[in-house]
């Protein structure tokens, strides 16, 4: 015992710990996952590819016009068509539909839309009698609509 050791002189010494013991091995070690082969992918993606491509560098180059049908006239693809009575496409007739549509009250017609107001009868008012309590009789004014105005708590 050293001057240095805080243990007290009367404990006694730890005994010592006991070695771990081995740990036992894996029974099976697991193999690698197996992944599917790329190959055929990738053959389909370049496929794929050099077809996207050919499609596109053959929207981008002009090929040449055919020559003619053997008399000697040359078709120029850039020439104007020039259209005859037996090229020209028959006239195409177009029948307009006008559909009438009633709006009910309160609807307005949209935007564009004509408006054509209905046949409305004039009103015939026909006066027999006039009692005579009519002319003595008071009108009296519409109640005026009165309007609180309130502010929300706290302001």
């Amino acid at each position: 015992m050293s001057a240095d050791d805080p243990r007290p002189v009367s404990a006694p010494a730890p005994a010592p710990r006991p070695a771990p013991a081995p740990r036992p091995a894996p029974a099976t070690v697991a193999a690698p996952k197996q992944r599917p082969d790329p190959r055929p992918m990738r053959l389909a993606l370049g496929a794929g590819t050099i077809a996207a491509v050919s499609i596109m560098a053959a929207g981008l180059v002009r090929f040449p016009a055919p020559a003619g049908d053997g008399s000697g006239d040359v078709v120029a693809a850039d020439a104007p068509v020039t259209e005859t009575l037996s090229t020209a496409r028959p006239e195409v007739r177009i029948k307009h539909k006008t559909v009438y549509v009633q709006l009910k009250r309160g609807q307005k017609a949209p935007k564009g839309a004509r408006v054509i107001s209905g046949a409305v009868p004039t009103p015939q008012i026909v006066v027999t009698r006039i009692p005579a309590q009519a002319a003595t009789t008071r009108v009296r004014p519409a109640p005026r609509r009165v309007v609180t105005k309130t502010r929300q708590s706290g302001h």
